[in-house]
């Protein structure tokens, strides 16, 4: 059965893999919308046209990525909870917290795409939170940055298993969702500011920045500079090193091995490698 998880763990990642690719190429079209003035020429206007049907080309493909990333991450959860045996409690664990991270990602996505903009329900307080909250899309990214850290830590998990075989035995259930928590409570310090991407205009959801000036624009850069640290660059130097580190590992012990058999220190190895994606 492992096999059949590594595959549903495979297609779900090339799912978000290229559901964000869609993402970002959706985003640019709408960027692209919002500069083309409508009261334009004709031959303008034809332009905006063919950039709409594109968007909605684009939308319908996202639309399909996505469903199919929450069907593939309902289908590993449920496989893992219910053919568990072959792992171990700290791997299953990890798997499925990636799993279920993914599959809010891809359902808030869907929502997103689906739901029609800026819905206000008359309850200013709750306007209030919903505005920041999920027009802000707050939610859909602390789902999306606490899977990129996951992957962090399972890359870590690999790591240990490999070339600290004696302190990955003393990893217990405890630990292990101690450092589910250290993901989310990083997460949430990395993403808090996203929720300042939308701001309250009387009673309605507006995009933009909740205070004016110049002062504000600033900080907003600072932080896109330093997102792109905390939310790619590191984790990509993260994935660059426990990984590289695995496979240098293997393939020493793998000319260790005597008359073309491996040892059994690289069979080790190489099962705890294959035993999770």
């Amino acid at each position: 059965m492992s096999g059949h998880f590594e595959d549903l763990v495979n297609l779900n990642m090339a799912a978000k893999a290229v559901n964000g690719i869609a993402l970002n190429m959706t985003e640019m079209v709408n960027n692209l919308l919002t500069e083309v003035n409508l009261t334009a020429q004709p031959a303008v206007a034809d332009d905006m046209f063919k950039k709409e049907l594109w968007r909605k080309i684009l939308d319908i493909i996202q639309g399909f990525l996505l469903m199919w990333g929450i069907i593939t991450n309902s289908a590993t959860v449920i496989s893992l909870v219910r053919y568990s045996e072959g792992f171990s409690h700290h791997v299953c664990t990890l798997i499925k917290h990636q799993s279920f991270l993914d599959f809010s990602s891809c359902f808030c996505g869907f929502l997103i795409l689906a739901l029609p903009p800026y819905q206000a329900t008359g309850n200013l307080s709750l306007d209030y939170a919903i505005c920041h909250l999920w027009h802000g899309q707050l939610i859909y990214w602390y789902f999306m940055l606490a899977s990129i850290h996951n992957l962090v830590y399972i890359a870590y998990e690999r790591y240990t298993a490999i070339l600290h075989p004696l302190k990955y035995k003393d990893i217990t259930p405890t630990k292990t969702w101690l450092g589910i928590l250290a993901v989310h409570i990083i997460t949430c310090i990395i993403d808090w500011p996203l929720g300042f991407h939308a701001r309250m205009n009387g009673a309605q959801c507006v995009p933009g920045y909740p205070l004016p000036g110049q002062l504000m624009i600033d900080l907003i850069k600072a932080f896109a500079v330093l997102s792109f640290f905390t939310e790619y660059f590191i984790p990509m130097l993260c994935f660059i090193y426990f990984y590289g580190m695995v496979i240098h590992a293997v393939y020493k012990k793998s000319k260790e091995g005597i008359g073309g058999s491996k040892s059994a220190t690289m069979e080790k190895a190489s099962a705890q490698l294959t035993r999770a994606a």
